[in-house]
C-alpha cells in the first residue's frame, strides 16, 4: 500500500511543468476547495509573471508556474488521503518505524519509479510543529529524444489522515541538466524555502 501511495504522489509531479523568481506576500487559501479533502491550509504564492492554475490530477489544489527560454519552474500544493499506519513508514509520526527503515522505504519507493532517483531525504518539522519529511529527487535519461530533466524538492507533512505535499521544481531539456541543477540551488533561498515555510494549517475537518 505504501509503495503505491508514494508512487502516485511522485507521478503527479512528474507529469507537470513550470515557475521562477521570489515570493511576494499573496496567500492561497484552501477553504472551500473540495480537492483539499477537508484540510484548511494557506501558503504564500508568487504574483507578477507567474501563472496560477489547477493540475490535471485530482489531488493538486493549485500550481504556480513560470517559463523562460531555457527552463521551467514550478510550485505545487497537493493533498492526499493517507492513514496513520501508512504514514509511520515515511514520516516521524507517533509510533513511526525507525529512521533508517523509513529512509530505505523512501529510496525503494522513489527509485522504483521509471527514470527517477532519490537524491536526499531527511526528517523535519514544519513551523506549526507537525512531523514532516523533505526529499529531493531527479529524473534520469529515458533514451527518448524528448527527455526532460527535472529536479524536485518536496515537503511531505502528515496531519490527521491527510498528506500535504509542497513541491518546488526546476526543469529543462536533458542537455541542460547542469543548468537546472544550478537553477534549483539558486531557487532554494528566495523561492523554495520561503514557500515551504509559508505553510499554515488553519484547521481540519474530520
Amino acid at each position: 500500500m505504501i509503495m503505491g501511495r508514494a508512487g502516485i504522489l511522485l507521478l503527479a509531479v512528474l507529469g507537470l511543468a513550470g515557475c521562477a523568481a521570489t515570493i511576494p506576500g499573496n496567500v492561497y487559501d484552501s477553504a472551500g476547495e473540495p480537492r483539499a479533502l477537508g484540510v484548511h491550509v494557506q501558503v504564500n504564492f508568487p504574483e507578477e509573471g507567474w501563472k496560477r492554475g489547477h493540475g490535471d490530477d485530482k489531488n493538486i489544489l493549485v500550481e504556480f508556474t513560470r517559463r523562460n527560454e531555457a527552463s521551467v519552474e514550478m510550485l505545487m500544493l497537493q493533498v492526499n488521503a493517507f492513514d496513520e499506519n501508512e504514514a509511520r513508514f515515511m514520516l516521524p509520526v507517533a509510533n513511526a518505524e525507525p529512521q533508517e527503515a523509513r529512509y530505505v522505504m523512501w529510496k525503494r519507493t522513489i527509485d522504483s519509479r521509471p527514470h527517477t532517483k532519490l537524491v536526499f531525504v531527511a526528517d523535519t518539522v514544519v513551523p506549526s510543529g507537525r512531523p514532516a519529511a523533505m526529499i529531493e529527487l531527479v529524473s534520469l535519461p529515458s533514451g527518448s529524444k524528448d527527455d526532460v530533466y527535472l529536479r524536485m524538492k518536496m515537503l511531505y507533512v502528515y496531519e490527521k489522515g491527510r498528506m500535504v505535499v509542497l513541491t518546488c521544481t526546476a526543469g529543462s531539456v536533458m542537455e541542460k541538466k547542469a543548468g537546472v541543477d544550478v537553477l534549483m540551488e539558486n531557487m532554494m533561498t528566495p523561492v523554495c524555502q520561503p514557500y515551504f515555510d509559508s505553510l499554515r494549517f488553519v484547521d481540519i475537518t474530520p
